[in-house]
């Protein structure tokens, strides 16, 4: 028998421990620490949600456990770092391990939402996933699905065969999007576009167009409208014939706001690199060493945080910066998507919900190498991290009000140790607390 200690739902001293559950034997490879489950509490029918923290073999209670329900996740939503994190967050600030557990996830994960199995596009014909899917292209994932459709499903997603995604209810529509798509292979458009009469202009550029980009589709139509200038009409005719499929697809959403501009290297005074080339020893020797950057505005701070970032990248790791408040900063923001691109993800309360899921998915499953955000982006799933930088250490902002009363430099100088990374801390007027730790055991680089 398999155990499973659980931190559940209800947020009171009586209930702020683990309780233990046995793991039903068709769940006995599904269920992780880090998962979400629903279980049984009390002495009636209730059930409430809860966080899986460990398991274990056996237990000393003398009496039959409860079983796990169901799992409502089918991954860990938390890794073994942040289900650590949460024990010494809630010993640091006197507060309830599941509001701990709680403030680690976006909100979208507390609320209601559905998650779908979807195929690898690699993996689309394969027999196993065709039975699990059947005729459609997703499945949703419900209470009453079977344990053994369950165990299918872990298994492929074990096999990376699959995908889960998460789709918030109240949003769902606003995702939604027509594209177009074809069944054809570039030699059948050529035949396609060879039959098209020579006046036919606009479907000549059409199939055209399919040709050259056969490999991207599917390509939403607003595209093919407002970048191609290709009409509604002719991509109506086109499907009549048989050219291509009109379907729609649900679009990743990005963070308004943000207009990065390309920017390069600059040229570095002498006390800038002095202070680069200190940080990147730390970063090479895997010193958790902490740095107090003493600039005032326009002394170059931001270009010494870049240039850390991108020697933490170069080695493979990831780099968060966090900055007071994302709408008082949106020059520090663009000047970081502006250097690197795609790589970087932003977290701030000012996104939707659905906005901030999208960006905390694209960290979990490392699709980005930097993250730059407000106070709760400390908790952002990085894996590897090389660098932590907190830009205007000194702002009150930094502080949370609401249980769980952190600091999100403490929370970051506790990371940095579990990563074997530097932190750096930047400010024109450091904290008291800072510039006394820094007579200490922090390294001034005035610049």
């Amino acid at each position: 028998m398999s155990v499973a200690e659980v931190v559940v739902d209800v947020p009171t001293m009586q209930t702020n421990r683990p309780f233990e559950y046995e793991i039903p034997e068709q769940l006995a490879d599904v269920v992780v620490p880090g998962m979400r489950v629903e279980v049984s509490f009390g002495r009636g029918k209730r059930k409430i949600q809860g966080f899986v923290m460990k398991i274990k073999d056996t237990s000393n209670f003398s009496g039959k456990l409860k079983p796990i329900d169901r799992v409502i996740d089918l991954r860990p939503v938390l890794t073994p770092e942040m289900l650590d994190l949460s024990y010494w967050l809630a010993d640091q600030t006197y507060s309830f391990q599941i509001s701990c557990l709680q403030t680690m996830l976006p909100s979208v994960m507390r609320a209601k939402y559905k998650q779908f199995v979807e195929a690898v596009p690699e993996f689309v014909d394969d027999a196993e996933v065709k039975s699990l899917l059947g005729d459609g292209e997703s499945l949703e994932i419900t209470s009453q699905m079977t344990d053994e459709t369950i165990q299918l499903i872990n298994r492929l997603r074990r096999q990376n065969k699959i995908e889960i995604n998460y789709v918030v209810e109240n949003q769902a529509r606003q995702l939604k999007r027509q594209a177009v798509t074809t069944n054809l292979n570039p030699i059948q458009l050529r035949e396609k576009r060879n039959s098209l009469r020579s006046n036919a202009k606009a479907q000549l550029k059409l199939v055209n167009y399919l040709i050259d980009n056969v490999d991207h589709l599917p390509i939403e139509m607003s595209e093919l409208e407002n970048d191609q200038d290709i009409g509604r009409s002719a991509i109506k005719t086109a499907e009549k014939n048989g050219i291509l499929e009109i379907i729609e697809v649900t679009k990743r959403r990005k963070p308004v706001g943000i207009t990065p501009e390309k920017t390069t290297k600059l040229a570095l005074t002498d006390e800038q690199q002095q202070a680069v080339d200190q940080i990147v020893t730390a970063i090479d020797q895997s010193n958790p060493e902490t740095f107090l950057i003493e600039g005032v505005t326009g002394s170059g701070k931001t270009e010494v945080y870049l240039q850390s970032i991108e020697q933490a990248l170069n080695q493979g790791r990831s780099a968060l910066m966090l900055v007071p408040e994302i709408s008082l900063t949106p020059q520090m923001v663009n000047r970081v998507t502006g250097r690197f691109g795609n790589k970087v993800a932003v977290l701030h309360s000012g996104l939707s919900s659905g906005e901030r899921y999208d960006e905390w998915t694209r960290i979990e499953n490392g699709s980005v190498k930097v993250v730059v955000g407000a106070r709760s982006a400390v908790f952002a799933p990085l894996k590897n991290i090389g660098l932590i930088i907190i830009d205007e250490e000194h702002e009150a902002s930094y502080k949370q009000d609401d249980n769980p009363r952190y600091h999100a430099r403490d929370v970051a100088l506790w990371r940095a140790k579990q990563h074997k990374c530097p932190v750096v801390l930047g400010s024109a007027t450091p904290s008291l607390e800072s510039r006394a730790r820094a007579k200490r055991v922090f390294i001034i680089l005035s610049i």
